[in-house]
């Protein structure tokens, strides 16, 4: 006979492929400001900056993924939401390769703004 304990532990669900591949992406395209003050959510542009990148501007059908998926009303030079992160960040999990995706992740958390972004920020 179990005890009413046993039976009303709350079982966490355990994550599915996709979101186990989408955690550490999520992770650079949003920020932890208790673990790194001194960034920021990535912005659309370095996203897609990112994507050229790795895909050799061979990038345009995903890129246009990533750009439907943050919206049409969404800036590229705007810090994306989290709920942008997701969508963004699953488009970019389910159409890169693992070896560009790491690639992907790790230029995102060089850096969460694109070459031109940092370029204006430095002409001001």
């Amino acid at each position: 006979m179990s005890s009413a304990c046993e039976t009303n532990v709350p079982q966490t669900p355990k994550p599915t492929y996709r979101q186990s591949k989408l955690a550490p992406m999520l992770s650079a395209l949003t920020a932890n400001p208790a673990n790194h003050p001194e960034r920021s959510n990535a912005t659309l542009a370095r996203v897609t900056e990112v994507i050229d990148i790795v895909c050799n501007g061979t990038s345009g059908a995903l890129v246009s993924g990533c750009l439907a998926a943050a919206g049409s009303d969404h800036n590229p030079l705007d810090p994306i939401s989290e709920t942008t992160a997701e969508a963004v960040g699953g488009v970019m999990v389910e159409g890169l390769g693992q070896n560009q995706l790491a690639q992907a992740i790790e230029l995102l958390w060089q850096s969460e703004l694109s070459t031109d972004e940092v370029i204006a920020l430095h002409r001001k």
